[in-house]
């Protein structure tokens, strides 16, 4: 996805190999002691059966820690950050109706602070799903996205992330009553560790802390 005010390149396809990089700016800055920038770097592989991809982005200046800690732990607004996350994708196609694939991202935030504040954050993530389409009408989907508690720090203090783990569970079903109307049913259903906030994507608003939630849609789709 490209970001405003940005430069990007996309090489050409070499035996199945691209690769790209994108260099952003923030126009308005938000203060004189900050420089918001982002580097982002990815390659991939896709060819035949196999997907690979590995991707790196590093968010300068953005404060993605103080963003996301109880008030008491965030650090000036002004103050600087280098935030940094790499993402392994693999994905295997078995055959034109079946597909499994696999996710693993690390992020870090650091940050520079006052006694007692916010230091730095990592943590681990991943995903497991599969896609089958098992006649002409009926696919069904599945996926497992585990996230760890991770580690962090604070500047001379103690800190500790129990209970910040999470695992989410998602199942989706598809039958296709022509070739322009479907039925759909879908059903997930997260679980948040006692200290936990995780973004649910479909709903606008965060869950409660440490809060359990359970999603079941079923609804109707037409292309056209």
């Amino acid at each position: 996805e490209r970001r405003a005010n940005s430069i990007q390149y996309e090489s050409p396809t070499w035996g199945g190999v691209q690769f790209g990089v994108q260099y952003a700016t923030e126009e308005a800055k938000r203060n004189a002691k900050q420089s918001e920038k982002t580097l982002s770097l990815g390659v991939k592989y896709d060819l035949g059966p196999v997907y690979v991809s590995l991707a790196h982005e590093i968010h300068n200046d953005y404060q993605g820690g103080t963003s996301n800690v109880p008030t008491a732990l965030k650090n000036a607004a002004d103050g600087n950050s280098s935030d940094h996350a790499t993402q392994l994708g693999v994905a295997y196609r078995i055959s034109k109706q079946h597909k499994v694939g696999f996710d693993a991202i690390q992020k870090y935030y650091s940050e520079s602070g006052t006694a007692g504040k916010f230091e730095t954050y990592q943590n681990m993530a991943y995903q497991i799903a599969i896609e089958n389409q098992w006649t002409d009408k009926v696919r069904t989907a599945a996926s497992v996205v585990s996230s760890e508690a991770g580690s962090c720090t604070r500047v001379a203090a103690t800190c500790n992330t129990d209970g910040l783990e999470g695992m989410k569970y998602t199942l989706g079903v598809r039958y296709d009553l022509d070739r322009g109307i479907s039925l759909f049913a879908a059903a997930s259903l997260l679980k948040q560790g006692r200290s936990a906030q995780y973004q649910v994507k479909e709903f606008s608003n965060k869950p409660n802390i440490g809060e359990d939630v359970q999603h079941v849609a079923v609804g109707m789709a037409y292309s056209f």
